[in-house]
């Protein structure tokens, strides 16, 4: 029998895999590692890093009445302690349209918000929205300059372009096509000077790049046995977009259709042209995904078969190429129902996070050398449904939202293992659905 390392929660690993993991990480970490001491400075007597200079805000976005159950008021800001981690309330900006996603411009003068509310129109259907607002760096507040349509309804997820012209928005609930059929859609609003938003330059349907493909059967083929994981297969849905690092291409999850989508966007019309699907498993339900620091290395976060997918992206031609899939992130004696939410790469490409909303844990995994992902454990998140977790600009604090714990806890990390240790911290949110860092 391996001897065993007990952690500060109880739980314990096999040392010798816990040392494998370890080298392999270190020996990834050694290619990729892109967050230097040059750039942040050491903190003394510890394994984490610091900004050299700069004030770092959190932003939390949240669900609003009247979404069914949800307590939000808005985008909650706060100013976060670089030494301990602790988040200390500055504002609240009132919203009641459930700004559930928010992301910041290139340059940080700008915040845009997703807005789930359906309250405008687009081609005579209810839409969501896309709030635009300019960031005082002086005071982590923000000003509301415009919002528009997001075309599509439950505005779900949104991101800006790495050049700074473009928000894109994914669009849950979709629109009508033929009067019968929904389908999840795309949209791409250019920003105008100032930072505010122009009405969408182009709506791309998730059935235009995914021909022939339909929704997936329930539960998912690689759940957890005796899982009743089922939600968005009785349609497409749209649920995260976000750009490649170069700019060039768009890539989109559509959960109900079990695929990851591309497209690629000419930057003089705004428009999009379809490249390619990849389909995950059966019923998986793509959510999220995360890009590596290198812009190579694409993780893909299923939402019903709770797993992660590892993709291989061409920068050049915007295919994905499927090298490994349906790593569980979860125990592996589980049974039962679970739904991931989020997934988060470390800044220096060594670990992946992942929220699980019913098992409350956050799934930790080691990135290898050649990219592949080894589970390494998962962490408690001492409330309940997590919907959203991320880690500070220097790696060293996680912060995961509780839509339904109306909190926000705050984890310790540890860069070497990849470990994470609760601080004991809570913050008080009503149904947190997002956190951004804002460094100024």
């Amino acid at each position: 029998m391996q001897d065993e390392l007990p952690d500060l929660r109880g739980r314990s690993f096999p040392r010798r895999s816990l040392l494998k993991s370890a080298a392999a990480v270190l020996t990834a970490g050694a290619a990729a590692d892109h967050l230097t001491q040059a750039q942040t400075g050491p903190v003394a007597g510890t394994n984490r890093v610091r900004p050299v200079n700069g004030v770092t805000y959190v932003y939390v976005g949240t669900y609003t009445p009247p979404t069914s159950g949800r307590h939000g008021q808005g985008i909650h800001v706060f100013r976060m302690n670089l030494a301990n981690g602790v988040l200390s309330p500055v504002t609240i900006v009132s919203s009641s349209v459930s700004p559930s996603w928010i992301t910041f411009s290139p340059d940080g003068n700008n915040l845009y918000a997703s807005n789930e509310q359906d309250t405008f129109m687009y081609q005579g259907q209810p839409t969501g929205s896309v709030s635009a607002y300019q960031v005082d760096k002086g005071n982590g507040n923000l000003i509301l300059l415009n919002s528009k349509t997001s075309a599509g309804t439950i505005a779900a997820n949104c991101s800006v372009d790495p050049k700074g012209k473009f928000v894109f928005v994914a669009n849950y609930g979709g629109l009508n096509v033929g009067g019968t059929t929904r389908v999840g859609t795309i949209a791409v609003l250019p920003i105008l000077p100032g930072g505010l938003l122009d009405d969408p330059s182009d709506v791309a349907y998730s059935n235009a790049v995914c021909m022939g493909c339909a929704v997936g059967s329930q539960p998912a083929a690689a759940a957890p046995p005796g899982s009743f994981a089922i939600s968005g297969h009785e349609q497409s849905r749209a649920h995260m977009v976000q750009m490649d690092p170069t700019g060039t291409f768009v890539l989109a999850q559509d959960l109900g259709f079990d695929a990851t989508l591309v497209w690629r966007l000419n930057r003089t019309t705004g428009k999009l042209t379809p490249v390619q699907a990849l389909n995950a498993s059966n019923g998986a339900g793509p959510r999220h995904f995360a890009f590596h620091p290198n812009g190579r290395w694409f993780y893909s976060l299923n939402e019903e078969a709770s797993t992660v997918d590892f993709s291989m992206f061409d920068p050049s031609t915007g295919m994905l190429s499927r090298v490994q899939q349906d790593v569980s992130t979860l125990p592996p004696n589980f049974k039962g129902t679970n739904y991931t939410a989020e997934i988060v790469v470390s800044p220096d490409g060594r670990f992946i996070y992942c929220t699980n909303r019913l098992h409350n844990s956050i799934g930790i995994f080691a990135i290898e050398a050649s990219g592949r992902v080894t589970r390494i454990g998962e962490t408690w998140t001492r409330a309940d449904y997590p919907r959203n977790c991320n880690l500070d600009p220097t790696g060293s604090f996680l912060y995961v939202a509780h839509d339904r714990s109306d909190n926000v806890t705050t984890f310790s990390v540890n860069r070497l293992t990849g470990d994470v240790v609760f601080t004991g911290q809570y913050v008080a949110v009503g149904a947190p659905a997002v956190t951004q860092f804002l460094v100024t």
